[in-house]
């Protein structure tokens, strides 16, 4: 997956989430429409595909965060992997998170981690490099480890490697 860490995003600023195969070809894009959109502009933002035998879903930004159908969704049809492109913080100055999963860390890093364990699946959640993010890119393991992130407000790219069988869709499989 490639996703971008977008410097000064605006309202209007749209974060592409796209999955490459291993020959470097596009597999899916999807784009995340942030406040000021309105929704009906976009398809409905619901994606699964399989790349190698590896099956992923995508759920753009406040659908991962708000509505846990979303992530489901993908998981209940064998999704191993679900990227989550997303903003979520600001350049206003706030609060800042130090460590992703903290007792004190934000609801959206809370999500992360619920998203991963209530589906058993990888969550890998792309956030724009603000300077008060509100909540990290990084990659949630099935029990809900945060195994791989990005320094708060750097941009980057993320790149871990995971156990695809460790992703067993077990508890999201109760809606099958």
């Amino acid at each position: 997956m490639v996703a971008a860490e977008v410097v000064g995003a605006t309202a209007t600023s749209r974060q592409p989430a796209m999955a490459v195969n291993p020959n470097l070809r596009l597999q899916t894009e999807a784009a995340s429409a942030v406040s000021g959109i309105a929704r009906s502009h976009y398809p409905p933002l619901l994606h699964y595909f399989e790349v190698a035998g590896v099956r992923f879903g995508i759920a753009i930004c406040h659908e991962g965060w708000r509505y846990p159908e979303t992530v489901r969704w993908a998981a209940v049809r064998g999704a191993q992997i679900v990227f989550h492109p997303t903003l979520t913080g600001g350049d206003n100055p706030r609060e800042r998170l130090e460590k992703p999963g903290a007792p004190e860390a934000s609801f959206y890093e809370k999500a992360m981690e619920c998203r991963s364990m209530e589906n058993t699946i990888f969550f890998a959640s792309a956030n724009h490099a603000l300077k008060y993010q509100e909540s990290a890119t990084g990659v949630i393991s099935p029990d809900g480890e945060c195994i791989a992130r990005l320094p708060y407000g750097e941009p980057g790219l993320l790149v871990t490697e995971i156990d695809p069988s460790a992703a067993t869709s077990l508890y999201a499989s109760r809606f099958a």
